[in-house]
């Protein structure tokens, strides 16, 4: 491919450095986007490479000229104005290249048709990302027909497919993946929808508040609350410099101070993404009025809203002898830690106060649910054959559960067992692993489908007539799946085995599919029962009898210095 590449670098908004370089992705994973670059409040980007592709050549085939148009959509030129060079003066005018993305395989084929001005175009097509910024994995093949005129002699394409094409590498250089923050159901906490944007420095600001105002993605809409939506919109672009960020909207007029408060908090959280320090919201130009919050915000304001909040003192639990254990080998208080309940698996609410159990002391999988550290009473489910492992969202006042395999069942802790219909299973036969994020608005599944066990994702959807969730989505459908869990809100890991893998290995997977990575594997003789993981906390799985941690890249013993047997570990969650 013809370009060439420009590291930028602007230091106090008047030194403009240049540095030559290319970025490079590692060869020991394959994600597609590899982290976030740090924005500075002044709109830098470490690492942002203005990448400048040449333009046509008098004199060459429509073929050439399709493939140099192709080269010429990697771009970080938001106008596109070299890819608009290979096209006639109308195409230019009409052609949207903002409707959608398409990431492709780069071994595409551009061939002549055998007809004058026709170029056949074919690839695989991995991904598409929607002008929203929202991803969509799927293996498929694409065409298009490009159809070129001569224009002063040279061939011009008159016909550019609306949107843009990219291989994945030209992707990963051009597209930041930014987290928009949504509220859950109460208001009380955020919840991040991913998107994909063109790296733009000066632009990123608007272009996440325009996301905001734009709603949340499809999948996430049903499950979640929107204060920056209508009538409220941008009164004049997003300002700032290098000590705050300025944010004037209007339309905030009828909002009383539980919403002045949850906008804020949408607002400073998705503006993280440019690690800045404060930001003023007004309204038609005058300071919101915000209870208990200064006019100019910051990040640290709003960390109640934390997605991700996990208590201080958080610890591992696992199960040994029908006993729960805390991560030092103790037994946990209440008949939970006496054996008394036989228990199989376990888990703590969110916050650490609840504790839900399932044991087996009765011959048959029963329920057990109370406070942590005091005796758990019994949960009447007739006819009960099998039960997943317990798990619990944000509200710390419910705990869900599958089942006799495919019965997904919500135990409050003060009321009645009930069941959460989902809108489809789609061709899911059984589930055998469940697991809520901690801000209650996504469930993971393991569940069987006729190509194997596969992990599923579903938006959890609360409203007066009940609770239910949205038709699974299939992450990862190449990845055979044992066991799966939340480590951040953005974030699962999972064990499981590639196509042409003969042993599983853990991996870490965004929400939206977008990239998965490889993690060090341990070594087991046979396959691994579980895996489990919590912000700023370490891999714990079990597998043959044992509990392991991950200390950096190496998997060793729970506890140092000794073997621990036990199985069903489990954070808070």
């Amino acid at each position: 491919m013809r370009m060439r590449q420009r590291a930028l670098a602007v230091l106090l908004g008047a030194l403009l450095l240049l540095v030559a370089g290319c970025s490079q992705v590692p060869a020991s994973t394959t994600p597609v986007v590899v982290g976030n670059a740090p924005d500075g409040p002044s709109g830098d980007q470490s690492n942002y490479y203005e990448i400048q592709p040449d333009g046509p050549v008098k004199g060459d085939s429509p073929d050439t000229i399709v493939r140099g148009y192709i080269n010429a959509l990697a771009t970080s030129d938001p106008t596109y104005e070299v890819a608009r060079q290979f096209m006639t003066t109308k195409a230019s005018k009409e052609w949207q290249p903002g409707a959608s993305t398409s990431l492709i395989d780069p071994a595409y084929s551009v061939q002549p048709s055998g007809k004058d001005g026709v170029v056949n175009f074919s690839a695989s097509r991995s991904a598409t990302v929607d002008s929203d910024g929202t991803y969509h994995a799927g293996a498929e093949s694409m065409t298009d027909v490009y159809k070129l005129e001569k224009v002063a002699g040279q061939w011009r394409i008159s016909n550019p497919p609306d949107g843009i094409v990219l291989t994945q590498s030209s992707f990963s250089n051009v597209f930041k993946v930014a987290s928009l923050y949504f509220l859950d159901p109460s208001g009380t906490r955020v919840v991040p929808d991913l998107r994909y944007y063109p790296v733009n420095p000066k632009q990123r600001a608007n272009t996440l508040i325009d996301g905001l105002l734009g709603g949340p993605s499809d999948s996430l809409a049903p499950g979640v609350r929107n204060e920056v939506s209508d009538p409220v919109k941008l009164r004049s672009g997003v300002l700032y410099n290098d000590s705050e960020i300025k944010v004037d909207l209007t339309g905030l007029s009828g909002k009383n101070g539980a919403q002045l408060k949850a906008l804020s908090a949408q607002i400073l959280w998705t503006l993280r993404d440019l690690n800045v320090k404060a930001v003023r919201i007004t309204n038609d130009g005058q300071p919101i009025d915000v209870p208990g919050v200064a006019a100019v915000q910051s990040v640290s304001d709003w960390e109640s809203y934390d997605p991700d909040a996990v208590p201080v003192d958080l610890s591992v639990f696992y199960v040994a002898d029908g006993r729960v254990l805390n991560g030092q080998g103790a037994a946990v208080a209440g008949n939970a830690g006496t054996g008394a309940l036989g228990v199989t698996s376990a888990s703590l609410s969110v916050d650490g106060t609840e504790m839900a159990a399932v044991g087996t002391a009765t011959g048959v999988p029963t329920l057990y649910v109370g406070p942590a550290g005091s005796d758990l009473v019994p949960v009447a489910l007739p006819d009960t054959v099998s039960l997943t492992q317990p798990t619990w969202g944000a509200a710390n006042d419910e705990v869900w559960m599958v089942r006799n395999g495919n019965t997904i069942v919500r135990v409050p802790t003060k009321g009645q067992p009930a069941i959460v219909t989902p809108g489809s299973l789609g061709d899911i036969s059984s589930i055998s692993s469940l697991r809520l994020s901690r801000d209650g608005t996504r469930v993971a599944m393991v569940a069987t489908v006729p190509s194997g066990s596969r992990l599923f994702l579903a938006t959890v959807v609360r409203s007066p007539d009940g609770v239910t969730i949205t038709e699974p989505m299939m992450l990862s459908p190449t990845v055979e799946v044992t066991e799966t869990a939340w480590s951040t809100a953005r974030t699962l890991v999972v064990f499981g085995r590639g196509p042409v893998g003969t042993r599983d290995v853990p991996y870490s997977i965004l929400i939206d599919d977008s990239s998965r990575t490889q993690l060090p594997a341990p070594v087991f003789t046979a396959r691994p029962t579980a895996i489990v993981a919590a912000p700023n906390r370490s891999l714990v799985c079990a597998g043959d009898g044992i509990i392991l941690k991950l200390t950096e890249s190496t998997w060793v013993s729970l506890i140092s210095g000794k073997v621990v047997s036990g199985k069903s570990p489990f954070y808070p969650g």
